[in-house]
């Protein structure tokens, strides 16, 4: 287990969308993890989302206020 203190991002860029002032933890992951990272609820509770496994792709679609 690691303790890590969040940052807040000015701008988050995901696909063609930019979020603003998003609080996330950064921390390096081993290069045997075979991870990149990790999106929090807090970024994809943002969007509808489709994961399609066959194509290893993560579909995202931003709920609009």
């Amino acid at each position: 287990m690691e303790y890590v203190e969040p940052i807040i991002l000015k701008k988050f860029k995901i696909g063609n969308y930019i979020l603003e002032d998003i609080q996330v933890y950064a921390h390096t992951f081993p290069e045997a993890s075979f991870s990149l990272g990790v999106l929090g609820l807090n970024i994809i509770r943002q969007f509808d989302t489709s994961i399609l496994f066959s194509k290893g792709e993560l579909i995202l679609s931003k709920i609009e206020d």
